[in-house]
């Protein structure tokens, strides 16, 4: 058996993650294991934690921060790699930090370095654009491989001058059954929600984050509701704009038709209550969830030009639309968006496209084993 180190941040319940672990549990921990060197700050464990020891991996924790002292967080990953030279293959996906952790696996373990991008979007702020520089120009002399989620979000990693790594891109692959529309499911979550008499619930699952545009995800709700008052917005997950959200809500007067529900463990079950899926992105790597959506046959409208064209699995279910439009356009198109799809009708797409973790995860492992020596 082998182990293959992980580098990445807290193991919550984000896309990187999530598709780490969905690629962990599909593949034979008889012959690979997952390890985690995980860069978190506080002692709060992960809410993955617990399963990856589970499953038989080991969790490290480093606690260098990159920003503060870069010096020491290098120094910090190759005291590890010196510790640990069992590690053959480093698989790191912080992306701006990516090239100092494989320049240190690389010097100090002669790893084979693999360099993964989730995000397709460039940083911002002078500090982090010239850690990025850097990270860019280690990455060509020390990674072997490039992996993305996308074409856009590898070249985001890499840049655009060709050189001699390898890209590859790797879906954000699902586990497809599991996202199956479940009419038992739909019934229950619309009367948890309250929300049985509800004609057309609006959902939307992400990290209140800028990037993620819910004011804008707000104001189009606002003017749905214009015209459809038995109408519900259903808003998975948490962040720092949250409260700005809520707030906003609130001043839009559709507080009491929105729903906050946190981060959940159970998306694949609520998203059988939504009627449409709303993704108005400013940028995405590829937008996992934007793929289970689709899987689980929801008519979706999402951001034009920005979320990559990978995304859409050609079963019929996505209507783009531009950023620039008005609210009310944002709004008419997810009144219009259609009917809900059948699982037989939008399984075949969705395996076609190549987001079926069986086929991505039984080819990830043969990655591995035969790049081990």
């Amino acid at each position: 058996m082998i182990r293959v180190l992980h580098v990445m941040g807290t193991m919550n319940r984000g896309g990187a993650e999530t598709l780490i672990m969905e690629l962990y549990r599909h593949i034979d921990r008889t012959k690979i294991q997952f390890d985690f060197l995980i860069y978190n700050y506080s002692d709060t464990p992960g809410v993955f934690d617990e399963e990856i020891k589970a499953m038989g991996g080991r969790l490290f924790h480093a606690k260098r921060r990159f920003y503060r002292n870069p010096v020491a967080f290098y120094e910090e990953l190759s005291a590890f790699f010196k510790q640990h030279p069992e590690y053959k293959i480093v698989h790191a996906h912080q992306h701006i930090t990516s090239g100092y952790v494989l320049a240190a696996a690389k010097t100090t373990a002669g790893s084979l370095t693999i360099a993964h991008s989730h995000c397709a979007f460039s940083t911002t702020g002078f500090l982090r654009k010239c850690a990025g520089l850097v990270s860019k120009a280690l990455l060509k002399k020390y990674a072997n491989f490039y992996f993305g989620c996308s074409n856009d979000a590898i070249v985001e990693l890499s840049g655009k001058p060709a050189d001699n790594r390898t890209r590859i891109i790797v879906n954000n692959a699902i586990d497809v059954e599991k996202f199956a529309f479940d009419q038992g499911m739909r019934q229950k979550w619309r009367a948890e929600l309250g929300a049985d008499d509800k004609t057309v619930i609006i959902g939307n699952v992400a990290r209140f984050t800028s990037e993620k545009n819910h004011e804008h995800t707000i104001k189009s709700f606002a003017r749905l509701a214009e015209n459809n008052n038995n109408s519900m917005l259903v808003l998975v997950g948490d962040g720092p704009l949250r409260p700005e959200t809520e707030k906003l809500a609130a001043e839009l007067g559709v507080i009491d038709k929105t729903v906050f529900l946190g981060v959940r463990g159970d998306v694949h079950e609520l998203i059988n209550a939504f009627d449409v899926f709303v993704m108005p992105s400013r940028y995405e790597g590829l937008g996992i969830v934007l793929i289970e959506a689709q899987a689980n046959g929801l008519p979706c409208v999402i951001s034009a030009d920005v979320i990559p064209r990978e995304a859409d699995t050609n079963a019929g279910l996505v209507t783009r639309v531009s950023l620039n439009e008005t609210p009310e356009v944002w709004a008419n198109a997810c009144l219009n968006a259609g009917s809900r799809k059948s699982s037989g009708e939008v399984r075949p797409a969705i395996v076609e496209a190549g987001y079926d973790i069986h086929a991505v995860s039984g080819w990830l492992q043969d990655f591995y084993l035969s790049h081990w020596n």
